[in-house]
């Protein structure tokens, strides 16, 4: 698949990253997932290779930072794969819960009882490059036979969160955001996916049923709302990235301000549910699934959701409705693979596992399972690839020139923070009418200006 080299992620390499983030919202958060038996050993970054002539297979740990099933479950089979394939290697595997992964991953590093493997988000690589957790993959990706499979925009992506520009993460796949729509209701409604967001207000409005407990859209109020709310103020307000070149943020500019009075709206006025100003993940899929409403936005992930709850050919994907310059803004979809921690006894054996989940064989049937989107190109030539229904729409989102890719500035160690408290409290408060969309605007922008300036003036 051919994508456009993203220059918006030259020189985003950051300090004091340990933000967790979920792109686009989380999911739900199951408890861990164990299979296997382990071995680790503290060290840094030479550890020990099987010694050769030895008869006994080695095992590596791998923690995988989501216990979702429809996770677990394909990843277990992509490890029974390798070690079938791999006689002298085997996996203790462990999928911990989405919300909480990150403190054990840091406890685990802390206390010298670290993994071999960790499965990671391009978002934690600078904390734990920093807590000098994971090394370097240079010397292996450079041998790697599929290194050029993967485009040189993805691998700069990833080299871009770490100041030294090395390679610590081989990809597997990433999340793009995305709007689904209920197609089966929307024929039985007569309405069609709109293009723009006037049209899309237009839908929220003539399809808003209170009394029926049907809606267009469902709004998502709670954990998570920040990159659905964003995505619309950037697209609306025509916006490239959250600062100008001072870094003063942008987002109390009078276009934003607009656009959250818009967007808040659709509650005030009665155009999505009540249970909207609290709906997190869960809640909102729940609504679409059930058909009370016809659209949401998401990322890749939840396809497999839909799949269970309204049946294969029931729904599509599209992207965001676009602003009045005809663009649709929406943040840079995050690459999540797997790094060779510190403390692994057996570097070059995890080193092998890593790039045998980024190879085109493993990648491919992990992503047609989970619903991921691939970033190994050899994956994009599989006939499931070419013939998904949804598959299309993330390679328009690389390729299209209507498309605005900007950063969430997860190099502020405050983003964490102030998407899941601030955002997510000022936000419900604008719903509820306890705050205007100018103060909280404004205030947004202040906090965010301050965190920009100390993180340049630190750079």
């Amino acid at each position: 698949m051919k994508r456009r080299r993203r220059n918006f992620m030259l020189g985003l390499a950051a300090a004091g990253v340990t933000a967790l983030l979920a792109g686009c919202g989380g999911t739900e958060k199951p408890a861990e997932t164990r299979a296997g038996t382990g071995a680790q050993q503290a060290g840094q970054t030479v550890g020990e290779s099987r010694t050769e002539g030895s008869k006994e297979p080695v095992t590596i740990t791998y923690w995988h930072h989501d216990a979702s099933e429809n996770i677990v479950t394909p990843l277990k089979k992509v490890i029974a794969d390798f070690e079938a394939e791999n006689p002298d290697i085997k996996i203790d595997f462990l999928a911990l819960p989405a919300d909480s992964f990150y403190q054990k991953y840091v406890t685990a590093v802390a206390t010298n009882t670290a993994p071999d493997v960790f499965g990671v988000r391009d978002t934690e690589l600078l904390a734990l490059v920093n807590q000098n957790a994971i090394i370097p993959l240079d010397d292996y990706v450079s041998q790697w036979e599929e290194r050029d499979k993967i485009p040189d925009s993805i691998w700069n992506s990833v080299n871009s969160y770490t100041d030294n520009g090395k390679t610590y993460m081989i990809p597997s796949y990433m999340n793009a955001c995305i709007m689904w729509y209920n197609t089966q209701k929307m024929g039985e409604m007569g309405a069609e996916i709109p293009a723009t967001i006037d049209e899309f207000l237009a839908d929220c409005e003539k399809y808003g049923d209170p009394a029926g407990n049907s809606y267009f859209y469902s709004l998502r109020g709670g954990g998570g709302s920040y990159d659905n709310l964003f995505i619309f103020l950037m697209s609306y307000a025509g916006g490239t990235g959250f600062f100008d070149e001072e870094g003063n943020c942008v987002l109390d500019q009078e276009a934003f301000v607009r656009a959250m009075d818009l967007y808040a709206g659709i509650y005030k006025n009665g155009w999505v549910s009540r249970d909207s100003v609290t709906n997190s993940y869960k809640e909102m899929v729940a609504e679409f699934g059930s058909g009370i409403s016809m659209s949401m936005s998401h990322n890749s992930t939840s396809a497999t959701s839909h799949k269970e709850n309204l049946g294969e050919g029931n729904f599509t994907n599209a992207i965001h409705p676009a602003g009045k310059n005809g663009k649709t803004a929406i943040p840079v979809p995050s690459i999540i693979g797997a790094a060779v921690t510190a403390q692994s006894k057996y570097p070059e054996e995890s080193a092998r596992f890593v790039e045998y989940l980024g190879a085109h064989g493993a990648a491919s049937y992990f992503c047609e399972a989970a619903g991921k989107t691939p970033v190994n190109d050899l994956v994009y030539e599989e006939a499931w690839c070419r013939e998904d229904p949804y598959m299309g729409k993330y390679s328009e989102i690389m390729n299209s020139d209507q498309v605005v890719l900007y950063n969430n500035p997860i190099w502020l160690t405050e983003w964490t923070s102030f998407t899941g408290q601030d955002v997510v409290t000022d936000f419900q408060a604008v719903l509820m009418g306890e705050k205007d969309s100018r103060e909280v605007l404004k205030g947004w922008a202040e906090k965010l200006t301050s965190y920009q300036k100390k993180y340049l003036s630190e750079k």
